[in-house]
């Protein structure tokens, strides 16, 4: 059901936590950025920031609905940053306080986090004209990508973990109830494992992927700095082979043609084929291949799945597992988007 937030239990929620972590003086908090007014919206949650005594800027995130499936994703995130705090991976938020299934104050699944000062990237052929700045950034994203590599854990074999995936898309299609479309798609879409299927790393490890760095998830100074890498909400860990993508931002999105009548009649997949998308590519590939070599393991066979010549294809394949857009997509060029890299 739908969460009813007030805004007196915020914050008390957060001044709760501020005295327990300060008890000697006195605690107050207020919030910040308006967001008492009109608070942020972040995917399937809400967020407000607020702010200390002592300055602390803090946000703090609560799901919208309070379900089990809220609770269990809320979990999920909760559990992969106190792993990536724990290796001191840099750039990502602060974990201070979260209740997986809400508490007598915050009646939903919540985070509160350190606050992500800065901007959005902004991140188009021509929005960020200055080379050094963009490849400092994508430098930064391919740094933190191999970092994550660290968080590892045993799982299902590659091909088991595509293969049972792809045959529910199969069976909810047969009983009518797949949104992405009938039963075709979905077989041709299994018809086509072996082909991206790589069998010496069937049994490599599980890894942790970010699963949605795009710009709006990446918060830079105005030196085009990466400050913090945001919403862990798509995170996930897959299989090593299918952890080796671009980044959401470096990735051929293809653009959606309509009709008159607002329906969607085809995927226009040359949109962000471009010149510039193509040495950006270039230049992230590269900063994955200089510290592949260097420390060769996990990374160097990350790096050689990221090289592949069907890379774009596969990727947007293995995409359509998980996510509608995709699918149709792929089934509207018969899972063929032609050269997009």
């Amino acid at each position: 059901m739908l969460t009813t937030i007030r805004l007196e239990n915020v914050l008390q929620q957060v001044y709760k936590q501020a005295h327990s972590r300060d008890s000697s003086s006195q605690c107050s908090c207020s919030f910040i950025y308006g967001t008492e007014k009109g608070q942020l919206m972040g995917g399937e949650a809400v967020v407000f920031a607020l702010q200390d005594h002592q300055g602390r800027k803090i946000g703090i995130r609560i799901q919208r609905e309070s379900t089990e499936s809220t609770s269990y994703l809320l979990g999920k995130q909760v559990e992969y940053l106190k792993a990536i705090e724990s290796l001191n991976i840099a750039r990502f938020q602060k974990l201070i306080d979260y209740g997986i299934y809400g508490n007598q104050l915050i009646r939903a699944p919540f985070m509160v986090m350190e606050w992500a000062d800065g901007e959005s990237l902004h991140w188009t052929d021509t929005s960020l004209a200055n080379v050094p700045h963009r490849q400092k950034i994508t430098q930064a994203i391919a740094k933190v990508t191999l970092d994550l590599l660290q968080i590892q854990r045993p799982g299902d074999s590659a091909k088991e973990y595509i293969a049972s995936r792809i045959s529910g898309k199969i069976g909810r299609a047969l009983g009518g109830k797949y949104a992405g479309g009938g039963v075709e798609g979905c077989r041709k879409q299994l018809d086509l494992l072996d082909e991206f299927w790589d069998p010496d790393l069937d049994t490599a490890p599980h890894v942790l992927i970010h699963g949605d760095l795009s710009d709006t998830n990446i918060i830079v100074n105005g030196n085009s700095d990466v400050e913090k890498i945001i919403d862990l909400g798509w995170s996930d860990m897959v299989p090593l082979q299918f952890a080796a993508v671009y980044p959401r931002f470096l990735t051929y999105q293809p653009s959606q043609v309509y009709s008159e009548n607002g329906d969607i009649v085809s995927f226009d997949w040359s949109v962000k084929h471009t010149s510039i998308m193509m040495r950006d590519r270039a230049f992230y590939l590269n900063c994955i291949k200089q510290r592949a070599y260097s420390e060769a393991g996990i990374a160097l066979d990350f790096y050689k799945v990221l090289n592949r010549h069907d890379e774009s294809r596969r990727y947007w394949w293995f995409r359509a597992v998980h996510q509608l857009d995709a699918h149709r997509a792929m089934v509207a060029c018969d899972w063929d988007p032609g050269h997009t890299g």
